[in-house]
């Protein structure tokens, strides 16, 4: 059905390990993020004392009329991004539009590509790079009606050279990165091969997107103590995470302009071919395939969250307001049950307002970025390339199962996840034995099997009229296991001893059982059921790394672990689980 959930030929594994590490090789020989951050951060030659005077005609518009026109520019095209400008100081949100508005200048220029000649549009993007080192270099220009496509591009410049004046710190390399983004736009047909890589994807949205990120920086200001580089990386980030979001958003539209932007390395994976994306059916495989995509794009904005305190004060709340609404774009895509040919997911003004409150209270309570760890957020962009989207299609996997989707076409329910699980594992086996520390601390249960007692659980809570929630965490001591359910405000706490197997891979685990109830401050140890006081089980750790564990259970004597599949991720933080106090 789906390639991901099939044994792929050895010839192909071949093909794609040898392709993943030549991409390893060339992204460290190409690092471009880290080189694009040292660029900016150093002094450019571009710099001067004297910064150019943009001249339109003899009756040139104000700086503010240029300005004004700036913010009508960006409150037409980025809704979203207009939004969270007006909580900005003035100076700032008029610097932030003549920005967005110089780079919607680009935006113009390549979307008339089509209806130009090639020369043309070349010519006009360079005409763009040349104005953009003049208003770098102090040089005085003119600015010839004929010479772009953008009629507002005089006003827009003049406003883009006085806010250069008046923030020194820019740097023109990222806006010369730009430049050369939008240029690959101009191609026909677009295609990407793979995700990382000189020429990949992220390199493409680093450019177009990433760059943004780094231009608005010096704009926005740094916590007191926070060095620029500090601060890039996750403003990168955040470049990247709004691009991604705009290509999963307009993938209906921009296949019918010959632009795929998924990379091709992907389509494969889960057999999608460039025919079936152009004609639009949505099935399993294109579903699975978007969610691994959503969960990608997550990942970058998580990173980027993790940022918003090296902003100054000021700027967190309209940043993280920006990453917020433009990650509920992405969660649009989802329940617009992934069809995003003839439905475009926006977030409304209604969505706006209710989530400016918590975000808000976040960014004065100091906690931008934070708000809890999502469960869910396992550390895609730490992975290596050749496992990457095969860790994203899992949670995709446990995503969509969760969401319940049940249509004829449909898979039965956990198959998918288990599918995918099995796909990871067998191409990334764990070379971890079960006594390692590399499995202990806390964990939370992302997914286990239907069989499995708390999957049992999670299917009477969800029969409930109440909001139940049942939660399951493990906490992985070197020779005992604490099994931890939270629903409706109780903690059952159950504790087995551990000791390895014959098989170093595995862990029994049996008695002696303590069965221990918290309930708010009151705690009460419980007998353990006659019937389980001498059970004993099997686990089998089937692949681990820094913040996920796959792992099988069954009953201890069996030949092979063939119970429930258990899927975990690593809690970062120690959670309080009731203990008692001394």
């Amino acid at each position: 059905m789906l390639e991901v959930l099939l044994p792929l030929p050895q010839s192909c594994i071949a093909e794609h390990t040898r392709r993943s590490k030549l991409q390893l090789l060339s992204s460290r020989r190409h690092h471009f993020v880290q080189r694009a951050i040292r660029e900016a951060s150093s002094k450019a030659s571009y710099k001067t004392k004297h910064r150019s005077r943009i001249s339109c005609s003899s009756a040139s518009p104000s700086i503010e009329d240029c300005y004004a026109r700036c913010r009508e520019i960006t409150a037409e095209y980025a809704k979203s991004f207009y939004f969270a400008t007006l909580f900005q100081p003035q100076e700032e949100a008029r610097a932030i539009h003549a920005l967005y508005a110089w780079c919607r200048t680009l935006d113009e220029v390549v979307d008339a590509a089509a209806d130009e000649a090639p020369e043309n549009v070349q010519a006009q993007l360079q005409f763009q790079r040349e104005s953009l080192e003049a208003i770098f270099s102090g040089v005085e220009i003119g600015v010839a009606e004929t010479a772009t496509s953008c009629p507002d591009v005089c006003l827009i410049n003049r406003a883009l050279a006085d806010t250069v004046t008046r923030i020194p710190d820019m740097s023109i390399s990222p806006f010369l990165d730009m430049i050369k983004g939008m240029e690959s736009d101009t191609d026909r047909p677009v295609r990407y091969e793979a995700f990382q890589g000189v020429g990949g994807l992220e390199e493409y949205a680093y450019r177009v997107a990433g760059t943004v990120g780094l231009m608005t920086i010096p704009v926005l200001g740094t916590e007191e103590g926070v060095a620029f580089e500090e601060a890039a990386e996750p403003g990168v980030a955040l470049g990247i995470a709004l691009q991604l979001t705009n290509i999963l958003r307009d993938v209906g539209e921009d296949a019918r302009r010959d632009r795929i932007y998924l990379p091709a390395e992907d389509l494969r994976l889960f057999g999608v071919t460039e025919e079936k994306l152009k004609a639009g059916g949505i099935d399993p495989a294109w579903r699975l395939l978007m969610e691994s995509e959503i969960q990608l794009a997550l990942a970058f904005y998580r990173k980027a969250e993790l940022g918003v305190g090296t902003l100054a004060p000021a700027a967190r709340l309209p940043v993280q307001l920006a990453l917020n609404l433009y990650r509920e774009i992405l969660y649009g895509v989802r329940s617009n049950g992934y069809d995003n040919y003839l439905q475009r997911a926006f977030t409304s003004k209604a969505q706006k307002l209710q989530l400016l409150p918590l975000v808000w209270w976040r960014s004065t309570a100091g906690s931008a970025g934070g708000g809890g760890r999502d469960p869910m957020a396992v550390e895609l962009l730490s992975k290596p390339p050749l496992h990457r989207m095969r860790i994203a299609a899992l949670l995709a996997a446990i995503e969509l199962d969760a969401a319940g989707w049940d249509g004829p076409d449909d898979p039965p329910r956990g198959s998918t996840v288990e599918a995918a699980a099995a796909q990871l594992v067998e191409h990334n086996p764990t070379m971890e034995p079960a006594a390692s520390s590399a499995l202990q601390g806390e964990w939370t249960l992302l997914w286990s099997s239907r069989g499995s007692d708390f999957s049992r659980l999670q299917q009477r809570a969800a029969s409930s009229p109440l909001p139940l929630h049942p939660r399951s965490i493990q906490l992985v001591e070197a020779s005992a296991v604490k099994n931890i359910v939270q629903v409706a405000g109780m903690q059952i706490v159950i504790t087995a001893t551990t000791r390895c197997a014959e098989d170093e891979m595995k862990t029994i685990v049996g008695p002696p059982y303590t069965f221990e109830l918290f309930v708010g401050p009151l705690s009460f140890t419980l007998p353990f059921p006659d019937e389980f006081g001498q059970e004993r089980t099997c686990v089998e750790q089937l692949y681990v790394d820094h913040d996920l564990r796959i792992s099988r259970v069954g009953a201890y004597g069996e030949k092979t672990t063939a119970g429930s599949w258990f899927i975990h991720s690593r809690i970062e933080q120690t959670p309080n689980y009731g203990n008692k106090k001394s």
